[in-house]
């Protein structure tokens, strides 16, 4: 091995030629694809925001979006809880043997009975 293939940690062939790489090597050697931005990817912080804030305007013009209003809130949160209830006394009358939900948390509603599919 010469000094120059030493110095790189390549090891040379019998010929001399071209240095032995395991693929492990080679494939550190080949340098990742480059994937240009598209879309809102282009785009500044600042335009993004602009762009959506114009979408949220634009939805309570038309009357698609709503905002809960305390009192509407709170009778969700009611209900919500009075299901939660109910499906935890269901699940012990059938089971007997149900755990208590812990502390700030109810059980599941019994067959999607409850909820809107909105996460919380």
């Amino acid at each position: 091995m010469d000094n120059a293939s030493a110095v790189n940690g390549l090891q040379s062939n019998e010929t001399g030629t071209s240095p032995k790489l395991t693929p492990a090597e080679a494939e550190a050697l080949i340098p990742p694809p480059t994937r240009a931005k598209r879309g809102f990817a282009v785009l500044s912080p600042e335009k993004k925001r602009e762009i959506a804030s114009m979408g949220g305007k634009a939805a309570h013009e038309h009357g698609r979006a709503h905002r809960f209003t305390s009192e509407e809130a709170r009778a969700a949160g009611k209900k919500r809880h009075q299901l939660r209830m109910m499906a935890v006394a269901a699940a012990k009358a059938t089971d007997g043997s149900a755990p208590a939900a812990p502390e700030g948390q109810g059980a599941p509603p019994a067959s999607g009975a409850a909820g809107n599919g909105a996460k919380r």
